[in-house]
Order: C-alpha cells, then sequence, then structure tokens
C-alpha cells in the first residue's frame, strides 16, 4: 500500500502511551491501516488526557522507542510514520506547572494574571527547549512534524483572552512605543476606537515577529536533525490569527525551512454538526484559510471527532466533512477519530470500512486537478491584514452608534412623485425641504425621512465612543458573503488582493479601508459591488459614499418594532413576496440615497402595521448592491432569519440582470443549501456539488453563462462513446457527473428558458457529485 505520487493521503492521528499496551498498539494499527487504506499514522505524544505539562527531555526517550517499535509495524504495510507533539506553548495549564529546572517565563493576560503552564514564546530557554524536543523527534526520521495550534497568543485558559502581557512583553512594547508603558494603558491603544493608534502597530508586529522568529529556529533546528522531514502547522480562526497580525506564507515558510510548506486546515466542526450549518462555516473559516496559505502549500485538513466515539459524531457526517473538503484542494485529510486517552483504535465503531468507500472518490477528485483551478463566482473581499486597518469601536462590530448627523425621528415632509420599487433624488425632484422623495408609490408621504431636523449632511457614525474590552474587538468581520452566497446556490472565490476588473466583488465589514480611497474607487468603477450594511457605514465614514450613491444612513435597531419585514418590490407568481425581519435576524441599515443617484429599489422595510418604512435591498447607479443588514453576533455568524428564499432570489436576480456585465459563472436557482464551486479549463466547465440540505436535491435549476454543447466532453460528438469502460455520451446536451455515491455517468440537460436548464440528477442529502461539460 505504498503511497503513488497523486494518491490522496490518510493520514490518522493516533494517542497511545508507551507504558499502555505498546504491542497491542503496534497490532491495531497495522490492522487498522490495512483494513482504512490509511498512508500515515501521526501519534500523538502526551495529548490532552495525558498531558502533564513540558516533558524534561529525558522523558521523551521512552516515546522515541516506541514510536520506533510503532513503524517498524507499520513499514510492512507501507504506511509512514508523523509525530503529533500536543502541544507547544500549552493549549492551556490543566493544572500542571513547571517541573524542576524549568525557568520558562510564563504567559500574562490583559490583567497581568500568569498562566502557571502556557509559556511565552518570546523566553529564549523555552525556544530551545522546544526546539531540542522537535529535533530529537526528528531523528527518527517522521514523514512530517506537526506543529499544533497552540502556537498562538489567544486562548490560553486560564488567563482572559490570551497573551502575551508579561514583563519582557510590556519592556517590548514600551521600548517600540518610545515611552514605559503599563498594561491598561497599551492595551487601551491597541483598541482605541477610530483611527487605528500606534500602539495598534506595535501589537501586530510583536506578534507577528515573535512567531515567525520561532517557526525559523525551528524549522532550522529540525532541518539539521533530519534534512527530509516536513514541519506543518495546524491553523484555526483566520480572524483571531489576523488579530494576531499572523503572515501566513512567511510563518508557513520559516516552519519548513526548505522543505514543501504543510498547513493542517481547521474544520470547523469538532462534533455532528446540521450540514447547512457546517457548510457555511466551512465556507468563512476553512476555504479563508486556504486563500491566506500559498497555493503551493500542502494542505491536509483536519478532520476532529470531539469528544470522541459516535456519540459526538457518526460515520455518515464524518464521510460528509471529506467529500465537502475537496474545494480546498488538499493533498490528504488527517482525521482524530478516537479518545486521546490511549484507548488507540476502536475497530467496533466501523469507520475503517467507510474510509475504505471514500478513498477512491477522493482520490479521483484530487487527480482531476479541477479543485487546483482558480475558482469562479462571486469575489469575497478579504485581506490578512485586515486588523491593521478596522475601527475598533465599530456601530455596525458592537451593536452601538447610530447616526453621525440627526438621528431623531424629525417631522419632515416626505416628497412625492416616486414610482413603485424605485427611490432617489433623480426620481423624486419635487420632495419637501424636509424630506427625502420616499414614495409608497401613490404619491403619498410614506412618513418623515427618519433623519429628522433639517437633514444636514453627515456620515453613519463606525467609530464608537469607547475602546473594545477585548482583544476579540480587532477580528475582521469579511466573510458574511462566503457563508450567505453558496447557500443562496451562488459560487464564491475568496479574493485577498486587488479583485480583477469586470466581476462581481462583495464586500462586508470593513474591508474596504485595506484598498485605501484610491482602491476603492477603482473597485467600483471595474466591478459590481455587493456591499452589507456595515461595509456600506464604512464606505460612508471614508467620505466614499457616493461610490454607492449613498449620503448618510443609520442604523434601525432589530426588535424595536421600526421595521418587522422586508418585502419585494415586484411580485412574480407563487415566488415569495416577504422575508420576516423580525427575531433571529440584526439590525438594518437606513440610507439617504444623494440627489440624483439612480436607485432601484428591489426591496422595502415595513412595519407591522404594513406602513412602508425605506427601502431594503437595491442597486446604486448600477455599480452597487446594498445588502443593508449588519450589526452580527461574531465574525462567523449569519442571522437565521436571514437565510430566505425572497432574500436568495433577489441576490441571485441582481447579479444576473442589473450588473453592468453578464454574470460568467452558473448559479443554482430554487436551491437551499446545495452549495456550488465553479472552475474553468478552456471551454469545460466544472461544478462541485454539495448538498447540504437533509432532502435529495432534485433535478437542479442551473443558469448558466452560456448554453452546454451537445456533448458531455469537449471535443467528444454527440452519441459518441467514451474511454474504454465508459458508457457513450447520449445525444443532446448533458453534463458528465461523477458522484461519491454512483458509477460515472451522464446527467441530461433540459432547457428551461431564460438561460435557465434542469439538469436531470437527484443528489443525495450529504453527498457530492462534480459535473463537468462543455460550452462551445
Amino acid at each position: 500500500m505504498l503511497l503513488m505520487a497523486g494518491d490522496f493521503m490518510y493520514s490518522f492521528r493516533f494517542a497511545g502511551d508507551p507504558s499502555f499496551a505498546p504491542e497491542r498498539d503496534a497490532r491495531d494499527l497495522a490492522r487498522f491501516a490495512r483494513e482504512a487504506l490509511v498512508d500515515d499514522v501521526a501519534v500523538f505524544i502526551e495529548p490532552q488526557d495525558l498531558s502533564t505539562g513540558h516533558m524534561a527531555p529525558e522523558e521523551l526517550e521512552p516515546f522515541a522507542a516506541w514510536l520506533e517499535r510503532l513503524a517498524g509495524a507499520l513499514r510492512p504495510e507501507g504506511v509512514t510514520l508523523s509525530v503529533n507533539q500536543w502541544h507547544t506553548l500549552m493549549h492551556c495549564d490543566l493544572g500542571q506547572a513547571m517541573r524542576p529546572g524549568q525557568a520558562f517565563a510564563r504567559m500574562a493576560d490583559a490583567e497581568g494574571r500568569a498562566a502557571q503552564a502556557c509559556v511565552c514564546p518570546l523566553d529564549e530557554a523555552w525556544q530551545d527547549y522546544f526546539c531540542a524536543c522537535f529535533a530529537r523527534m526528528a531523528r527518527l526520521g517522521p514523514r512530517f512534524l506537526w506543529v499544533e495550534d497552540d502556537f498562538r497568543y489567544h486562548n490560553h485558559a486560564p488567563l482572559s483572552w490570551g497573551g502575551c502581557f508579561c514583563d519582557a512583553h510590556i519592556a517590548l512594547y514600551s521600548r517600540k512605543a518610545g515611552k514605559a508603558l503599563g498594561r491598561a494603558e497599551f492595551l487601551a491603544g491597541v483598541l482605541a476606537p477610530g483611527e487605528p493608534h500606534p500602539y495598534r502597530r506595535i501589537w501586530l508586529e510583536t506578534c507577528r515577529e515573535t512567531l515567525e522568529a520561532v517557526a525559523e529556529k525551528l524549522g532550522r533546528a529540525v532541518r539539521r536533525a533530519d534534512p527530509d522531514a516536513k514541519v506543518g502547522l495546524m491553523s484555526s480562526a483566520p480572524y483571531m490569527h489576523c488579530a494576531e497580525g499572523r503572515r501566513w506564507g512567511p510563518l508557513l515558510e520559516k516552519l519548513a525551512c526548505g522543505r514543501a510548506m504543510a498547513d493542517r486546515v481547521h474544520l470547523p466542526a469538532y462534533a455532528e454538526r446540521v450540514p447547512s450549518e457546517y457548510m457555511r462555516l466551512f465556507n468563512m473559516v476553512s476555504m479563508q484559510t486556504r486563500c491566506f496559505i500559498p497555493p503551493e502549500t500542502e494542505v491536509y485538513p483536519e478532520l476532529e471527532n470531539y469528544p470522541y466515539s459516535l456519540f459526538s459524531k457518526s460515520r455518515a457526517f464524518t464521510r460528509f466533512q471529506m467529500l465537502a473538503a475537496m474545494p480546498l484542494n488538499p493533498d490528504g485529510l488527517l482525521m482524530n477519530l478516537f479518545d486521546l486517552n490511549g484507548n488507540g483504535v476502536v475497530h467496533g465503531e466501523g469507520f475503517a470500512g467507510m474510509l475504505r468507500g471514500a478513498k477512491p472518490f477522493l482520490s479521483r477528485m484530487r487527480d482531476s486537478g479541477v479543485f487546483a483551478l482558480p475558482p469562479q463566482g462571486v469575489r469575497v473581499l478579504c485581506r490578512e491584514d485586515a486588523s491593521a486597518t478596522l475601527r475598533v469601536g465599530n456601530s455596525c462590530a458592537d451593536g452601538g452608534g447610530s447616526d453621525a448627523g440627526d438621528n431623531g425621528n424629525g417631522a419632515g415632509s416626505g416628497g412625492e412623485n416616486g414610482s413603485a420599487g424605485s427611490y432617489g433624488g433623480g426620481m423624486a425632484a419635487s420632495a419637501g425641504a424636509g424630506g427625502n422623495g420616499w414614495s409608497d408609490g401613490n404619491g403619498e408621504s410614506a412618513g418623515s425621512d427618519g433623519f429628522g431636523g433639517a437633514n444636514s449632511g453627515g456620515a453613519v457614525s463606525v467609530a464608537g465612543a469607547a475602546a473594545s474590552a477585548s482583544l476579540d474587538g480587532l477580528c475582521p468581520r469579511e466573510v458574511l458573503f462566503a457563508g450567505l452566497l453558496p447557500a443562496f446556490g451562488i459560487p464564491f472565490a475568496y479574493e485577498g488582493g486587488a479583485p480583477p476588473a469586470g466581476g462581481a466583488v462583495a464586500v462586508s465589514g470593513q474591508a474596504l479601508r485595506g484598498l485605501g480611497e484610491a482602491g476603492a474607487r477603482r473597485l467600483f468603477e471595474e466591478n459590481f459591488v455587493l456591499l452589507d450594511g456595515e461595509a456600506l457605514a464604512t464606505l460612508i465614514d471614508m467620505g466614499l459614499g457616493a461610490l454607492a450613491g449613498a449620503r448618510r444612513a443609520r442604523w434601525m435597531r432589530q426588535n424595536t418594532g421600526e421595521f418587522t419585514f422586508e418585502q419585494s418590490a415586484e411580485w412574480d407568481g407563487p415566488q415569495p413576496r416577504r422575508a420576516s425581519a423580525c427575531l433571529l435576524f440584526c439590525d438594518a441599515l437606513r440610507v439617504e440615497y444623494e440627489a440624483g443617484a439612480r436607485v432601484e429599489a428591489l426591496s422595502w422595510f415595513y412595519n407591522a402595521k404594513r406602513e412602508r418604512v425605506c427601502p431594503a435591498q437595491a442597486v446604486a447607479n448600477g455599480r452597487a448592491l446594498i445588502f443593508p443588514f449588519g450589526s452580527f453576533g461574531g465574525p462567523t455568524d449569519i442571522p437565521a432569519m436571514l437565510l430566505n428564499p425572497m432574500r436568495r432570489d433577489l441576490l441571485q436576480e441582481a447579479l444576473a440582470a442589473r450588473g453592468p456585465a453578464p454574470v460568467a459563472f452558473p448559479m443554482l436557482e430554487g436551491a437551499a443549501n446545495l452549495i456550488p464551486y465553479a472552475y474553468r479549463r478552456g471551454a469545460e466547465q466544472f461544478l462541485y456539488l454539495v448538498n447540504a440540505a437533509g432532502d435529495p436535491a432534485e433535478d437542479p435549476v442551473l443558469r448558466l453563462p452560456a448554453p452546454p454543447a451537445g456533448s458531455a466532453r469537449a471535443g467528444a460528438a454527440s452519441g459518441s462513446p467514451g474511454a474504454a469502460g465508459e458508457a457513450p455520451a447520449p445525444a443532446g446536451a448533458a453534463a458528465r457527473a461523477i458522484a461519491s455515491w454512483a458509477p460515472e455517468g451522464f446527467a441530461p440537460f433540459e432547457p428551461c428558458g431564460g438561460g435557465r436548464w434542469r439538469l436531470r440528477l437527484t443528489i443525495p442529502p450529504m453527498e457530492a457529485v462534480l459535473l463537468s461539460w462543455s460550452d462551445a
């Protein structure tokens, strides 16, 4: 079972102990590897339940002997051995303390409280110790040496948030600031509202430089011990690493020290979740990590099962995660299936058969090369240095603040002559001095403009009145559309730099700050831009609201009665016309558009009295789609009520019909949680569909930018035979379907009109299929 070039690697993470049952461990590992088609075993050193803290060098020797024994048992099976130290800095104290002679500096939080076992990465004594431990394991000739995700500053219980605010760090911050600093003063500067304080740069710079220095030292120590071993990193939530100033490329490169970079991308479901919820988090966390790490990095997503056994995760959901991971373009998977207490392999839970059955499909997907292609779809703007520019205390992010101008409910009279479904100064030239020209379409005022007074100009308040109390305030909120769009059947792709011209770009949070004024102007000149409420508030705060036709705006707070539902401006047949905006929802931005702006309201907010309040979703100047929702609970929060078929249909229609250029990628019409990933190679279009719904996806309808050709394969005549052993392609347009649950075949296209095509195919729940067809 030697791993061949191009094979999809299974690496099984094994937790045992040399003092328990080494003979059984060796026997069980060899059996499990053989039955599950495992290629590599990553053996834990003192994981979780068995962790005694920072082991003395002599304590490593029994582990080294045990690892050599396991390697000997695995070698005849063609299986390699890797080493997984369970901690670096220590995840948390776990009641442990330093051993005699370990005078390592301990991590401290912003209140000055020091941990007992979690160490400060600045400490050179710990650095030397840690590098020596890895070098000792490297001399065993492992395939990988894995650095755990506690190689970070946040999340080191019992510390508040994390560190490090030890005396050495405070002295370093002070030297960089050019003055003596206390913890409270430094933290207040890091989290100061408004324009980022210089202390923010010092924090991010110090975090980044320290971890990169340790990574470089570790990489060199391993390389001296073994010229071939690869050092890989487990990465966790990108938004939190952003708050630590992480630069993914340099960090991975320094760990690799001349070998291939490797990353264990976090899959956000340690225990079983509803599949649709899992996919939203996967797209908002795992896929963003893949965007930030260099494309040549070897990727081995971490598939966890915690707190272990079939009680926490079924084989079916585990398999679903494996299928869903393919858009990461992984080289394999690391799987943590059983307890971290030395139970070893639990054969009775039946994972071996599931893994064996899934591997051919995963290998076929990897070998196809499809997932190495540039993904198509709406470009979701994000930056790995977003924490350097965001404003802490943002009214959208923290739920505070309001309009910077007049915020009362003044009695200004509304305008007239607006047309149904339309809003804008250019369409309501006869608006009264106190109003904004909003009309219900019948020449009657819709009430006061909601801004009050004389409507003096202003910008929505983005900077709050006080600093955030936690470093969580540095976490960007740029991934809303990455979770929302694919759930709505719209492919997406992260864009970590300047987006290419001529497409659709989705912006949430404060991502526009990273572009600056020139970049923001270019973005709107060259693309069709989707803006959530916080993104529009940010644009106005930057003095650039006119790019989206907006003069000013203020937040309407959820569940205050100001708005309770959203209604589409047009109603065609049986499609849902209304979407709730009450309970399980979010705040919404009330926008005052500029006089002369061309604004088409796609939907309107209403209150419980059935009174029209203001435009909801709108297209401004043919360049910007306003999706005015915000004030979410966290960086990956999508309120349940936001997911609605009407909002899905409005977004799709805006992309397909109202942008300045036709959409160049397929979209799924009428689907819920059928997640699409789109790719193109020449004239060949690829679409990977993951069914995250509990129902079968029957005969999905695609909006296609170009009609499919008559053959399933580019260059093959309709009805011509395929390669040896394949069924002939049917006459008429069809897509080749490589499924995870059925033999390869063809799914016929049926035209539905208007660029829509029905695909005769049923995708079972928690299954996936790769479709391909030619459109030339």
